[in-house]
């Protein structure tokens, strides 16, 4: 499974990301350790690839990661403003004018938003239909027609050189798909005959797989340890109150042990200790 969709994948991947290269690689890797720890349910699948599809883009598409369209208006490279060749012909002429055109279009994939991003490389290219993307997308086959429309409407306007000027021309979206897919094995080429399964991929999948778990486990002790320190009188409070100020045994005319208690005092003990010829007498201080 490894080495028949591996390539494919991170080419896929890669255009969802926009062309980054490594943020595709890191998802494509999560999904296939995902494969590794959940096989009985991957391999019994109807569609593995599908399977493998969902993760690696959904990895590469949460909305945590940067990336979005808000960067891509507020700076545009010169890069991304290239010319590329008349698109009634194959290829550009030159390897300057095809990666001035693969840059350009990824540069447009960028400014799409995630969702149109999505529904546009599922569906121009890799082919899928509307009911197969609103599937996998969850979304309805209205939202997933909407989104390819916005789509193919805001790459026409930013490329019109590259991909056409109309989007409802026929051959539109079929001149799409084969840009995008010479954009993607491009910079992402197919590795050597022979692919082999990464020897650590097997160990990350079962250190991701018991981590969450440990980490659950431990959020629940901790948060035990808290309540029951809490109830036993040791809360986390205890740690931030100033001890109490112990109350003088003796105390002087000023808080009332030895007269009325001063304003803003509490009447101190009136004890035998604490008269003038008492037994602490010696060695007290007047106040005391």
């Amino acid at each position: 499974m490894y080495e028949r969709s591996y390539d494919e994948l991170l080419q896929q991947t890669y255009l969802v990301t926009a062309g980054r290269h490594r943020l595709a690689r890191h998802a494509v890797q999560q999904a296939f350790e995902a494969a590794w720890t959940r096989w009985a349910e991957a391999a019994t699948d109807p569609d593995p690839a599908r399977w493998l599809r969902t993760r690696a883009f959904a990895t590469a598409l949460a909305p945590w990661r940067p990336g979005g369209p808000p960067h891509a208006r507020r700076l545009r490279p010169p890069w991304r403003q290239a010319e590329a060749a008349d698109p009634a012909t194959a290829a550009p002429e030159t390897a300057d004018q095809a990666a001035a055109a693969d840059q350009a279009l990824l540069g447009a994939l960028h400014r799409l938003s995630r969702a149109r991003r999505h529904v546009l490389v599922l569906h121009d290219a890799l082919g899928l239909g509307p009911a197969e993307i609103a599937l996998e997308v969850e979304a309805s086959a209205t939202a997933v027609d909407h989104r390819l429309r916005a789509a193919h409407l805001e790459l026409a306007r930013a490329l019109p050189d590259l991909v056409g000027a109309d989007p409802l021309a026929p051959g539109f979206g079929e001149r799409l798909g084969g840009l995008l897919y010479r954009t993607a094995v491009r910079y992402c080429p197919p590795a050597a005959t022979g692919q082999h399964v990464p020897r650590m991929l097997p160990a990350r999948a079962r250190l991701r797989a018991a981590a969450l778990p440990a980490a659950s486990g431990l959020l629940v002790l901790v948060t035990a340890t808290a309540i029951a320190g809490t109830l036993d009188g040791h809360g986390p409070s205890a740690w931030f109150d100033r001890p109490p100020t112990p109350a003088p045994l003796c105390t002087g005319t000023l808080n009332g042990s030895a007269g009325p208690a001063g304003p803003a005092h509490v009447a101190g003990l009136r004890s035998l200790w604490c008269a003038e010829d008492g037994p602490h007498a010696k060695g007290r201080t007047p106040d005391r």
